[in-house]
């Protein structure tokens, strides 16, 4: 198309996407840098046809939008939401393969999950700084990101061996175990202040064909896991899919993934408007919102 054509040009000669001064791209280089800019146009043209918000207020949270590639994201948007989708106009670029992003209890600094690392990230400078994790166990397939404003950490859940609850201190600069998972495979986390909780998004029988999601809920203290219930929430494409996310927004839990291809051997978003479905922390109701 010539319109993204001209825009991928003009994008080209900004700075922030500049190459090194001390080298040349490559002709490889070029073209994978031109690729991701097609996408990322193809992402924002798929979200201004679909997505129109209303005048009316409507509750606004934080969250991420992107297309994935084989379970990993690979272009990707952070911005506000509202219950009827992305608000395009506030989304801003992320470093490649950030899957979720939790902002601490002032919005000033953002951290974000990559495969396996916690990164500290500028998205004025489309930068992420890895938090190196020290006396703790390996991170090992981050699956679940969360910000405890009562405790003022950054939570992270893994599914690596038994899998962990990763608990970091930014005002510290230190890193501890929360508590293990003890095998239970979850694929998003998210931290409720009202209730003082974590709740993650895992499955009944991960692996099977028959897998069914279940709402866990822990205490934020001690990772202890409190109860669990079967919740009637549909996932589409692989359920420990890094893509999916779950944020809090009030005395509720709201569950946001993006459609998936029928052909999982691609894995690649078809459709740009993500998916969201309300979650009742107290009694397992699920809504669908978008």
């Amino acid at each position: 198309m010539p319109v993204r054509t001209a825009l991928i040009g003009i994008l080209l000669l900004l700075p922030s996407l500049a190459f090194s001064q001390d080298a040349s791209p490559t002709v490889t280089e070029l073209g994978e840098k031109i690729e991701r800019l097609e996408a990322r146009v193809e992402l924002l043209e798929g979200l201004d046809r679909h997505v129109k918000q209303p005048p009316e207020k409507l509750d606004v949270f934080k969250a991420v939008v992107q297309q994935s590639t084989r379970g990993l994201p690979n272009v990707g948007y952070y911005g506000d939401f509202t219950t009827k989708g992305p608000v395009t106009a506030s989304l801003k670029s992320l470093p490649r393969n950030i899957g979720e992003v939790v902002s601490d209890g002032t919005g000033k600094l953002l951290f974000g999950m990559g495969g396996h690392e916690l990164y500290r990230l500028d998205l004025s400078k489309r930068k992420a700084t890895e938090i190196v994790a020290t006396g703790v166990p390996k991170i090992s397939c981050a699956m679940g990101l969360a910000y405890d404003t009562k405790r003022e950490r950054v939570v992270l859940a893994t599914l690596g061996g038994e899998g962990f609850l990763y608990g970091y201190d930014h005002k510290k600069d230190s890193w501890a175990v929360v508590s293990s998972m003890q095998h239970v495979d979850v694929t998003a986390i998210a931290y409720l202040e009202p209730t003082d909780r974590l709740y993650a998004i895992g499955s009944d029988a991960m692996g099977s064909r028959q897998e069914r999601p279940v709402l866990y809920e822990y205490d934020a203290e001690s990772g202890f896991c409190l109860r669990k219930m079967p919740i009637d929430l549909p996932i589409v494409g692989e359920f420990t899919d890094r893509a999916l996310q779950l944020i809090p927004l009030g005395d509720s839990l709201i569950f946001v993934q993006m459609p998936k291809s029928e052909n999982q051997a691609k894995a690649v978003a078809t459709e740009f408007v993500p998916t969201m479905h309300r979650i009742n922390p107290k009694t397992g109701k699920v809504v669908k919102l978008k």
